[in-house]
């Protein structure tokens, strides 16, 4: 479940990363793109049901505690 928490970060970064490499075609940019949001609404229908099953989720990114770290939560 912890996934579910950064895929919504992780696929804009990788979809914007590989329509940059793509600069040359138009066409696959655009497929890309919309692969891309697909994916993140697909991500964000499975955050919604994992939290509506389990209640919070809450991550903490890198080692450091709350108020100096990064804290992920839906």
């Amino acid at each position: 479940m912890r996934t579910l928490l950064i895929l919504p970060l992780v696929i804009p970064m990788a979809t914007g990363t590989l329509c940059l490499l793509l600069w040359r075609s138009p066409a696959m940019q655009r497929t890309v793109s919309l692969t891309g949001a697909a994916a993140l609404l697909i991500a964000a229908a499975g955050l919604l049901a994992a939290v509506w099953r389990h209640g919070f989720l809450v991550i903490q990114a890198g080692s450091c505690p709350a108020p100096f770290g990064i804290t992920l939560v839906a």
